[in-house]
């Protein structure tokens, strides 16, 4: 039987956390570990919170916090992660009807808005010459904002080069410069060959982990939060300042065993890691009175401001929290370094480090209110906490991908455009010394 890994790194967008193993006689399913590199800084802890003392499980879990369990959204760390990987290895295999093709060209339309076939995988589709042009060289010059993030679509593109194509769009220029670094090797050459099943001599090729580094991209989510008092619907002193949940909650265990939630949050505050080079949103109100033009409606989208809107409901004061209320923050890098084999069932077979660097991750946060039952408030006045929490990634900063990105069209989805400028910028390649 002749090697299937076309196949098997065609994983679609919306597979499981897994990866097959494709051999002649059965199909295993294969866990690729999550490893981390560094440690995150804890404030208030000497060591980096003890990170050492965090079992495989707890580090996982700091960085999701029950996020997906608890919100039921996929806009997580586990998402985004396996996301990732799935960019990387998709093959044109992935797409081998109309369906699956339109599929993954919506999930991953890339940042030339209006330009059809550009999308970050950059495969092209030689049946689909109609939506990505006529040839390979055509399709690829569709490429001036977006980037190719697929191995398939950087090694086509290098091979395209090796034949006297030099491409004028400023996206394939920097993608050919990549796959230049990552293809130009012998490493490269051979590992791509079998990743991409064009080497008939191996066979059952795997991803066999992935290391995510922590170096300077991470935060520890103990974000400030507002208190409001409000009695019969009034904002008695909305310029009360920021309190962290640490002050909030009167807490002194270390933040690992912390567990209390501030109202209905539904997340654990005190156990979350956020992967962002800006700083975390502090927040702020602005009261607006929706019968009439206020300056909220001109807040600037990154400034930290929180809208409550104030209204009368019969002879009573009332006040709630504007609805789709979302802050995207600043972009990050985020370096996986995977471990590949080449014979999953061989231990002795070749394996490569493949070093990757993408750059536009995008934490995104939500703005909530949220009561909470204070023992110290005896004189029957409500406390709120208001403050921004955790809602997902994306690298894109338009609006949350999650509810569908209208910048695209109408008719988009959730979840299309989340990858759209995303920026691929070391794929480095090489054999493991045995």
């Amino acid at each position: 039987m002749k090697k299937l890994i076309a196949i098997l790194m065609g994983v679609t967008v919306s597979s499981s956390s897994v990866m097959a193993v494709v051999s002649c006689a059965t199909i295993p399913k294969h866990e690729v570990p999550v490893l981390f590199e560094g440690a995150p800084t804890i404030p208030g802890t000497e060591d980096a919170g003890a990170w050492k003392d965090y079992s495989k499980d707890d580090k996982i879990a700091a960085f999701d916090s029950g996020f997906s369990k608890a919100t039921k959204q996929a806009y997580g760390f586990p998402w985004i992660i396996m996301q990732l990987r799935n960019l990387l290895s998709v093959t044109g295999a992935a797409m081998n009807n109309p369906n699956q093709f339109n599929k993954h060209n919506n999930f991953l339309i890339g940042d030339d808005q209006g330009v059809q076939g550009a999308a970050v995988h950059g495969i092209w589709k030689n049946e689909d010459s109609e939506i990505q042009g006529k040839d390979k060289r055509e399709f690829f010059n569709k490429f001036e904002k977006t980037q190719i993030a697929s191995i398939a679509g950087l090694w086509d593109l290098y091979n395209e080069s090796k034949h006297g194509f030099t491409p004028t769009a400023t996206g394939a220029q920097a993608s050919l410069e990549i796959a230049k670094e990552a293809f130009g090797s012998e490493d490269g050459q051979v590992f791509a060959k079998n990743f991409l099943g064009l080497n008939e001599d191996k066979q059952d090729s795997s991803w066999l982990e992935q290391k995510i580094t922590i170096d300077g991209n991470t935060k520890f989510l103990n974000s400030d939060v507002l208190t409001v008092i409000s009695n019969d619907g009034k904002l008695e002193n909305e310029d009360s300042g920021t309190k962290s949940f640490k002050e909030a909650n009167d807490k002194t265990d270390p933040p690992k065993e912390r567990t209390k939630k501030v109202g209905q949050d539904v997340l654990n505050p005190f156990s979350q890691f956020i992967f962002s080079s800006g700083n975390l949103p502090t927040p702020s109100i602005v009261v607006k009175d929706p019968e009439s033009n206020s300056k909220a409606d001109e807040t600037p989208p990154k400034s930290g401001a929180i809208i409550l809107e104030n209204y009368k409901e019969g002879e009573k004061n009332k006040w709630e929290i504007k609805k789709d209320q979302f802050l995207i923050g600043e972009a990050t890098p985020i370096t996986i370094n995977y471990k590949f084999t080449l014979d999953a069932k061989n231990d002795n077979a070749d394996k490569y480090d493949v070093k990757t660097t993408f750059e536009g991750l995008r934490p995104v946060y939500r703005a909530i209110a949220a009561e909470a039952n204070n023992k110290e408030n005896t004189d029957n006045k409500k406390l709120n906490f208001v403050k921004w929490t955790f809602a997902g990634y994306q690298f894109n900063d338009f609006n949350f991908i999650k509810d569908g990105n209208k910048d695209f069209g109408k008719t988009s989805k959730p979840g299309e455009g989340a990858f759209s400028k995303i920026k691929l910028t070391k794929l480095e390649i090489k054999k493991e010394v045995k």
